[in-house]
């Protein structure tokens, strides 16, 4: 079942922060949505440690998720996360020629 969080702002637990890098890089990809998901590697040195996926797409199948608006973009994002301080930090990591959105994720059984 597919539920959605179409309430105001202030009924939704999170704030959104996003920079202005990765506002930039959504718009020169010509997009208007993006997914945050989670996301647990299973190939390199945190195997097994929750992450977040940020993706160009509306959410998919049976998913939980609420949905968030900031500056022309809409930004789904699975209610299963939490977050420092309960904001959002939406930001762009460039490697390279590499660039890709990141959300900060709390995870409060880290062992560091």
């Amino acid at each position: 079942m597919k539920t959605q969080d179409k309430s105001s702002r202030e009924g939704l637990k999170n704030k959104i922060k996003i920079t202005e890098e990765a506002l930039s890089y959504i718009r020169e990809k010509n997009k208007n949505a993006i997914y945050i998901s989670s996301f647990i590697p299973t190939s390199c040195c945190c195997i097994g440690m929750k992450t977040t996926k940020v993706t160009f797409s509306d959410p998919n199948g049976s998913i939980i998720y609420d949905e968030y608006e900031e500056s022309g973009i809409k930004i789904y994002v699975d209610k299963t996360l939490k977050f420092i301080d309960d904001t959002i930090n939406i930001s762009l990591f460039t490697y390279m020629f590499t660039k890709k959105l990141l959300a900060e994720i709390f995870i409060p059984d880290a062992p560091f």
